[in-house]
């Protein structure tokens, strides 16, 4: 804030030139355009940050084809506000916002009032309607364009005869006729404060809120238009590609090692083929080059895999456990949600077969609740074999694993939502979450570069 406007003013003499001229950071309050909002990713991807006008913008603007890519990928996408990741920052903005507070609560408390900072939060209340009321509703923008006049408010104010709560209440009912209903109770509150300067703290907090439901109404209204453009424009800037570059050796190496032939061997079954190329992307061989394709997705499709090899590794320790008598079966549904909140609380990067040891201890704490004599007896041998049973590449394993992958291709292939696999009951709601997700991915490149992995294929048919 300038030093100046620390000052008492014993009277209004700004200029009304010199006052649009030396607006003050209110920006920094989040009242204006200027405002952010955080994309929120389910799947693992970095958050973007957006302005309002970047949010009505996309769908007329696709040169950011990540961020498009993002929003249609992902199912949960939803704006937050966008808070300061610097601490530095994050102090600067909260002794920014208490100044100003405290300079207009002390303008308008001075003898006579000072309406310098009233004046410009007035104004840039004023414009952040159009970001919360829909065009169509022409006759309340008109409204307020009437009641908050610049110039009108400027002569009440030079006239000391500005009534700033008025314009509050002014401001609040526009605000209750226009907001969603789950903000109704917030609204309401505001006429429940006596301290004008609380109100209006109150009214850029409601602002802020509407603001950001309304971009999230945005977001969601174009969205299956995002999606079809997306689709569109990605197809026309991969053709433009390959006028100047074909060598894609991740995508050839990786639809050549999914091969699939019909019986008389003699044609490759394409469709086939791409199927279990996508598959392979649940089990991926670091060795290999992933497909080029895939840049935007590396990331979500990691973290897939991982999900993908967890719900496997949890369905075989039930299989396991439901095969030892002394465990009560329905303990079992209890015992795996357990472990699941264990592996979760590990973190993504764990190899769960690095947890058997904290697991076998889990169940060892389960058994011994009115069997732990029985559990004692031959101990070492329990344990041994169920790290066996359950480690990856043994038969349990393999069973479930092979049941997960049945289950997926069921999905991608159909419309059909089929029952989970035996083993796999306990993380329906899990299992389908990832199946869904997994299977956007697969649509939605498909959509994109489908002819060209058929291209591929039939360059390498013999």
């Amino acid at each position: 804030m300038p030093d100046d406007s620390l000052k008492r003013s014993s009277s209004f003499e700004l200029k009304k030139e010199e006052e649009i001229e030396n607006r003050s950071s209110i920006n920094s309050l989040g009242t204006t355009e200027d405002m952010k909002f955080v994309l929120i990713s389910s799947n693992g991807s970095p958050p973007k940050v957006l302005s309002f006008d970047e949010v009505s913008q996309l769908s007329k603007n696709l040169e950011n084809m990540a961020l498009i890519h993002e929003i249609a990928l992902n199912p949960d996408f939803k704006l937050k506000p966008y808070e300061p990741c610097n601490t530095l920052e994050k102090v600067v903005k909260e002794m920014m916002h208490k100044a100003f507070w405290n300079v207009l609560k002390e303008q308008l408390n001075s003898n006579p009032p000072c309406y310098d900072h009233a004046l410009q939060l007035l104004r840039e209340i004023k414009e952040c309607f159009p970001y919360i009321i829909l065009e169509k509703n022409k006759k309340v923008l008109e409204l307020i364009n009437e009641k908050l006049d610049p110039s009108i408010i400027y002569e009440q104010a030079r006239n000391n005869s500005l009534n700033f709560r008025a314009y509050a209440d002014f401001v609040i009912d526009i605000l209750a006729k226009s907001c969603a209903p789950i903000r109704d109770e917030q609204i309401q509150n505001l006429t429940k404060i006596e301290d004008v300067v609380e109100v209006f703290k109150g009214i850029l907090e409601a602002i802020a809120v509407m603001k950001l439901d309304m971009a999230n109404c945005i977001l969601e209204l174009t969205k299956n238009e995002l999606i079809a453009n997306a689709i569109e424009y990605e197809k026309l800037k991969f053709q433009e590609t390959l006028k100047y570059d074909k060598n894609f050796p991740g995508i050839k190496m990786w639809l050549k090692r999914n091969e699939v032939r019909f019986e008389n061997a003699s044609k490759i079954n394409s469709n086939e083929t791409i199927f279990r190329a996508y598959i392979e992307l649940l089990d991926w061989t670091t060795s290999n080059i992933y497909p080029e394709v895939f840049s935007h997705d590396k990331s979500r499709l990691e973290r897939l895999s991982t999900t993908a090899k967890k719900l496997c590794f949890l369905s075989t320790i039930c299989a396991v456990l439901q095969s030892i008598p002394l465990f009560k079966k329905e303990r079992l549904k209890m015992f795996s949600n357990e472990i699941l909140i264990l592996l979760d609380a590990a973190g993504s990067e764990i190899d769960f077969q690095d947890s058997r040891e904290s697991i076998w201890i889990h169940i060892l704490a389960t058994f011994s609740q009115g069997n732990e004599s029985q559990m004692r007896v031959d101990n070492d041998n329990l344990k041994e074999n169920f790290f066996y049973a359950i480690a990856k590449g043994s038969p349990v394993y393999c069973l479930m694993w092979k049941r997960l992958i049945t289950y997926i291709c069921i999905i991608l292939k159909t419309k059909n939502s089929p029952p989970p696999p035996p083993g796999y009951e306990i993380y329906e709601t899990e299992l389908r979450t990832f199946a869904l997700n997994f299977k956007r991915i697969v649509m939605y490149n498909y959509s994109v570069y489908g002819e060209h992995y058929l291209k591929v294929i039939q360059e390498n048919e013999i």
